[in-house]
């Protein structure tokens, strides 16, 4: 590494006041510019522009020989700043920062504490932030699976401290666009959150949380969502769900667990709760007059002989599943119709993509519990299986 640094009062520095000082620092890892003035006394202080780059703190933090574990803190960096150093404090104001290709403004405080890490907080504004790429900058990443969740090094959670609050116009994690997200992250104590307190997705409003923690069962992941007046269609579009899935405007809820960390967890580490209630929206691919037919002529029957064009449609719905090694156990599953009701029970081990779904097309009852005007008498039962999504039905006769 490089070294320079220059000033143009000497004797001012050698006598601990403040001196007009440059200094550039240049390494393989990291490099640095600061152009301001400094003092040398017990008190300690400094402030003026600093420009800071490394393609990846991981390497320079390592380089450097700082008692933060290599490969588990921030990945690539770049910034400009006004510097205040004072100590135990440095405040970076009017912050432009680069971290992994999210660019964000706002202020930036460092702390040193006693018995206690280093704290990073502070305010940051992006016009664009992909929070997947973001929260990786601070967490290690290793490729997941079961053999790596016993033997991973979790560190990280009491070598840094971090209180960030985070907006974004838009933002996205992973295949989820949202606009106007306000957010936080902080990590202390051994326990890693991430909150979204508000963000625009789909028509609807969105919030959640990411909870990551070393104490194992008691709280190693922990994933809440809750979406209201979402367009639960496009939502699943997005997320990449195929298959005949209610769409309409409506609420979802989940509340998942795992005692590894999110990168070391499978699906079937997963237990937690699912619910989903909809209204005025559609089930696309049923159409329940041939539906009807079909089960009274056929022994079974898979959803492409409904015909491609046909869908039901129904006022209300509502899902409720609790979640656990890798199956989603249906506990409500509910479309009604204005004249028909869809009911739906079993379980969905999804790891497989596979069904175990019994059902019911019913008459919609009123208020009274008596079927509505113009809906059919007969209710038709029948088993929903094979693979999704392309199900086989098999009716239930008498």
């Amino acid at each position: 590494f490089t070294l320079e640094g220059t000033t143009s009062a000497p004797l001012l520095l050698l006598g601990k006041q403040m001196s007009p000082v440059t200094i550039k620092l240049s390494s393989s890892p990291l490099s640095m510019d600061f152009n301001g003035s400094a003092s040398l006394g017990t008190d300690l202080f400094a402030s003026g522009s600093l420009s800071l780059a490394s393609a990846s703190v991981r390497r320079a933090l390592e380089w450097s020989g700082a008692e933060i574990k290599p490969g588990e803190a921030l990945g690539a960096l770049d910034l400009t700043a006004k510097l205040s150093v004072e100590p135990t404090r440095a405040r970076l104001d009017d912050l432009i920062v680069l971290v992994d290709a999210n660019r964000g403004i706002g202020v930036i405080d460092l702390s040193l504490r006693e018995d206690e890490p280093p704290l990073v907080s502070g305010t940051l504004a992006f016009s664009r932030l992909d929070i997947a790429s973001f929260l990786q900058a601070f967490t290690p990443l290793p490729q997941g699976g079961d053999d790596i969740a016993s033997t991973i090094d979790t560190r990280f959670l009491r070598e840094l401290g971090l209180d960030l609050r985070l907006s974004a116009q838009s933002a996205s994690f992973g295949p989820v666009i949202m606009s106007n997200l306000a957010a936080a992250a902080r990590v202390d104590q051994g326990r890693a959150n991430f909150d979204v307190g508000d963000a625009v997705a789909y028509g609807g409003n969105l919030i959640g949380r990411i909870v990551l923690s070393e104490q194992g069962v008691d709280g190693g992941l922990d994933v809440q969502l809750s979406t209201r007046d979402t367009n639960l269609g496009a939502l699943f579009d997005a997320l990449g769900l195929n298959g005949p899935l209610p769409r309409g405007p409506g609420s979802l809820d989940i509340k998942v667990t795992s005692p590894y960390p999110t990168w070391a967890t499978a699906l079937t580490d997963l237990t937690g709760q699912l619910s989903v209630n909809l209204s005025n929206g559609t089930l696309p691919g049923l159409d329940v007059a041939r539906f009807r037919e079909l089960a009274a002529s056929e022994r079974f029957f898979d959803l492409e002989q409904l015909g491609p064009n046909g869908s039901f449609a129904f006022t209300s719905a509502r899902f409720e599943a609790s979640i656990a090694a890798g199956e989603a156990d249906l506990k409500t599953a509910e479309l009604i119709g204005p004249q028909q009701t869809l009911s739906l029970s079993g379980v969905i081990p999804y790891i497989r993509s596979s069904l175990a779904i019994a059902g019911v097309l019913g008459p919609t009852l009123d208020a009274q519990g008596e079927p509505v005007s113009g809906a059919p008498a007969e209710p038709v039962r029948f088993f929903m299986g094979g693979s999704w999504p392309q199900p086989v039905i098999s009716p239930v006769r008498p």
